[in-house]
């Protein structure tokens, strides 16, 4: 193992400027999230199960996108369309796509929305609920009880702040969940609507901040003021989840803000560019450089010393192909291990003894060796047989031939 300090030319140098502590929200509970890798930058009594309102949409959302075709239609159930609270005016019997009814639950947060699609999928509300709790399970998420699709204040009905962002932090990778959280509003055709229904998302950060890519909101009586939002600039996204919080749109954008003014992109690696050498045995070349496969860029802490590369090498005999995988590089960042595949920049053949002297070549030389002296022997083998042909020819004594007298 080799560690290549100094060497990282591309990287992002340490900066002198020291990370300032995260702003004070009256939140009970808070996490701070990098949507990308899952490393938790800060967090608030985040393990205690509350009240999420209608942030149990993401999970509802969820659930039916693992189950349910996007065109599939659904017909409004008596029990959806008597929903209260957060309404988005479905009638018994009207029928809506899946899309355009996750649209209603995730946008304006329709209770109404999230009944029809849960009994649509499930048969019933208990039932769906059943399947929130196994999807729950799957992704390890320990302090999560769901016993209906909207999130109106029930017995056994809660989530803690961390789980929350880890289920975010799942949701924003899905294509479709993600395009939805995302839009503003949108204008969608129901036939008791005839110039249109405007679905308004609630999130207000899509309007007040550009960087704003989703969530979802949330209020009851029970759980206050909720938000799971989140923000990108560039490579870097953020997840931010606040519970009972007095006031969740600003103080989601102090947290969002800190995050970004915290948290910068490091290049650890840049693909391509040569890092160190390798030790190549039995090669043309004792060395080949190497260099990372791929380019790496992690967010981490702006007063963050830069990590040390280490070099695995678990390829170390000639030929090697320019590109070929020769090992790994490896290093840690605010706690995590990571790693990415190490390449020889170019070829390095064997070398001619270790050519020549290859099982194969060695083998097939002393056979040619021992042919040439079997081919010798036998030569001269004949050749002296031959010689002592001719001695004896002119040695041997023939008996005489008399003829009788007659």
């Amino acid at each position: 193992m080799r560690t290549f300090i100094g060497v990282l030319a591309c990287c992002l140098a340490a900066s002198a400027t020291y990370a300032a502590p995260p702003p004070e929200v009256s939140a009970k509970s808070v996490v701070v999230m990098d949507a990308w890798s899952g490393q938790v930058l800060m967090e608030k009594d985040a393990h205690t199960p509350r009240a999420i309102a209608s942030v149990t949409k993401v999970m509802t959302a969820m659930v039916i996108l693992d189950r349910c075709p996007l065109d599939q239609m659904v017909i409004v159930s008596k029990e959806a369309a008597e929903t209260g609270e957060s309404s988005c005016l479905l009638k018994e019997g009207e029928q809506l796509s899946v899309h355009d009814l996750l649209e209603m639950a995730l946008m304006r947060s329709g209770n109404d929305a999230a009944v029809a699609l849960a009994v649509h999928a499930a048969g019933s509300v208990p039932a769906f609920a059943s399947m929130m709790n196994q999807k729950a399970a799957e992704l390890g998420l320990k302090a999560s009880h769901f016993t209906n699709p909207h999130g109106l204040d029930e017995e056994g009905h809660h989530q803690c702040a961390m789980d929350v962002a880890l289920l975010c932090h799942r949701a924003m990778q899905n294509e479709t969940f993600s395009r939805i959280v995302a839009q503003r509003e949108r204008m969608m055709q129901r036939p008791a609507f005839p110039e249109g229904y405007k679905v308004v998302n609630t999130n207000q950060l899509l309007r007040t901040r550009n960087d704003c890519i989703g969530i979802k909101t949330g209020w009851t009586g029970q759980a206050g003021y909720c938000l799971a939002a989140a923000a990108q600039r560039g490579a870097r996204r953020f997840i931010v989840v606040v519970l009972n919080s007095e006031r969740r749109f600003e103080e989601t954008g102090l947290l969002l803000d800190w995050a970004f003014d915290t948290y910068v992109e490091r290049v650890v690696v840049a693909g391509g560019l040569p890092i160190g050498d390798a030790d190549i045995e039995r090669g043309a070349a004792d060395s080949v450089p190497v260099a990372a496969a791929e380019t790496l860029v992690v967010v981490d802490s702006i007063d963050r010393i830069m990590p040390e590369v280490q070099f695995r090498q678990t390829v170390f005999r000639a030929p090697i192909e320019a590109g070929q995988e020769i090992g790994y590089l490896e290093f840690e960042v605010g706690g995590e291990h990571m790693a990415v595949p190490a390449v020889a920049t170019r070829s390095v053949n064997r070398s001619f003894l270790a050519t020549l002297f290859d099982w194969p070549n060695a083998i097939l030389l002393l056979g040619c060796l021992g042919s040439g002296m079997l081919m010798v022997g036998a030569v001269s083998g004949t050749a002296a047989q031959a010689a002592q042909a001719r001695g004896r020819a002119k040695t041997r004594t023939y008996p005489s031939h008399r003829r009788s007298a007659g």
